[in-house]
């Protein structure tokens, strides 16, 4: 009995994680090592073991990844590219990456190519994942989507789409419907995810429709210019009942660039994006070159019901006609809409109504010091837990990127450990001394704040690895290898 034991222990140790190798000159009734490698990728989805990787080498694949088992925390079942990119063009099925009800699968360095545009592709969707979570697709290169959807998360939770390069999903004018057809990234029901560092091109109706809850999209490039003065919009953040009852809100959308956002189809306008739902921060955005409002709020019963609480700051606004605009096509909740200290170039002003304030939204190249503070505290105190004015300016991470380092009167930047918006407290990881009224902001090196995306420079401290390469989690048992 001892002795059936210790091999128990000794068989689930990450150390006995086996790599395999597939090329397209290999045999299935190989062992898969590196001298005698699987032909196919088929063999590797039955056969890969929690903490397993299989590196697949340059060719291409007409077949898909879809593992018959989940990975476990600290054993990831890993497909990696080696020596050259492998390519998937005809998936069966039309998907190349189906992830449904499986957990802890990580893929790196693949490309996925439909070999043609829209109706010609071999291709429905690049990536699908339904259900379970905690994948990570990563240094992918993907093109050619005849799908609505090409990178789908659904009822899925804590997954990362990182370093992505994704060209052209759909198309700015359908045949059929006579609109753009075609998001690029879809999150339905899908909480605490992280969409950080891609190059997203030509969606055709959308480069990232986010309707989940509590998901981060930063540091990366949306361009919708699908030709001379045409482009769809860049990215909805929404709560639309249609796709997920459920859905609230409060998403963190920082750092990243979105341009060229030039026409509708069926208009001589478009809008740069939807902020719609509840609780929604964007900040230290680049928008630049949009035929419409820059930022939209649409309340339009009976799927799309409120538009509140939403803080926009130290965006950069870039040749837009308005800065933000409310349409309300039927009765909603519109309010507490706080734009501030946003930076306006060749952009006209925001068009409030209600409750919704623009405080600071200055026009001009300048943006130096030109910034207000965030909020304020509203008692006297000291210790971690800090009563303010408004804590929804601020994000604790929500467990999957660091929270904010905020400055608080005169001490130090301290780090964010949890939110309480509906108190109005912001909890820090050391305690804090402070004075009723004391400012509460991000911190700054001038004599104020700057205005607009120029502040980020300033905060090499608020937003960790602002602009380097996401780490390679552990328990993945990876070699990564030059492509």
């Amino acid at each position: 009995m001892k002795l059936r034991l210790i091999l128990l222990c000794l068989l689930s140790s990450p150390s006995f994680a086996a790599d395999y190798f597939v090329s397209p000159s290999g045999n299935d009734s190989s062992p898969g090592s590196k001298a005698q490698p699987w032909k196919t990728i088929s063999k590797a989805n039955q056969v890969l073991q929690p903490g397993d990787t299989v590196y697949v080498g340059p060719g291409e694949y007409r077949e898909k990844i879809e593992p018959a088992r989940s990975g476990q925390s600290g054993k990831y079942i890993t497909y990696s590219s080696y020596d050259g990119r492998p390519w998937i063009t005809a998936p069966p099925g039309g998907v190349a990456v189906k992830l449904i009800d499986k957990s802890y699968i990580f893929i790196l360095g693949f490309g996925i190519d439909g070999k043609g545009a829209y109706t010609k592709s071999n291709i429905d969707s690049f990536v699908q994942i339904d259900g379970g979570g905690r994948h990570i697709i990563e240094d992918g290169d993907f093109r050619n989507a005849r799908g609505w959807a090409g990178i789908s998360i659904e009822n899925s939770n804590y997954n990362k789409l990182l370093n992505n390069r994704v060209d052209q999903v759909g198309a700015w004018l359908s045949n059929v419907s006579h609109e753009g057809a075609g998001d690029m990234i879809t999150m339905h029901c899908a909480s605490h995810n992280l969409i950080e560092g891609n190059h997203l091109t030509r969606g055709g109706h959308t480069l990232i429709a986010n309707n989940g809850d509590y998901n981060v999209i930063r540091n990366n490039l949306f361009d919708q210019k699908w030709g001379e003065g045409i482009g769809y919009r860049a990215m909805e953040l929404t709560a639309n009942e249609r796709f997920c009852s459920k859905t609230v809100g409060y998403s963190l959308v920082e750092e990243n660039t979105f341009r060229n956002m030039l026409k509708a189809p069926v208009k001589d306008e478009t809008t740069g994006f939807k902020v719609e739902g509840e609780g929604h921060i964007v900040r230290f955005n680049m928008i630049d070159t949009v035929a419409g409002p820059a930022t939209i709020c649409v309340i339009r019963p009976p799927i799309i019901m409120s538009c509140q609480n939403n803080r926009i700051y130290n965006n950069t606004f870039r040749n837009a006609k308005v800065m933000w605009e409310l349409r309300d096509q039927g009765a909603g909740a519109a309010f507490d809409n706080i734009l501030k200290n946003n930076q306006l170039i060749n952009t006209g002003m925001p068009k409030m109504q209600g409750t919704n304030k623009s405080v600071n939204n200055l026009t001009g190249d300048a943006f130096v010091d030109r910034g207000v503070p965030l909020t304020a505290t509203t008692t006297d105190g000291d210790g971690t837990t800090v009563a303010v004015q408004d804590a929804r300016w601020f994000t604790d991470g929500f467990g999957i990127v660091a929270g904010d380092r905020i400055r608080v009167g005169a001490n130090p930047p301290a780090t964010i450990t949890a939110t309480n918006y509906g108190a109005n407290t912001l909890t820090f990881d050391k305690p804090l001394k402070w004075g009723k009224g004391d400012t509460v902001t991000l911190p700054y090196s001038g004599q104020s704040p700057d205005l607009g995306e120029g502040a980020l420079a300033e905060l090499t401290e608020t937003v960790p690895n602002p602009s380097g390469k996401p780490a390679i989690p552990t328990g993945l048992g990876l070699m990564r290898t030059a492509r």
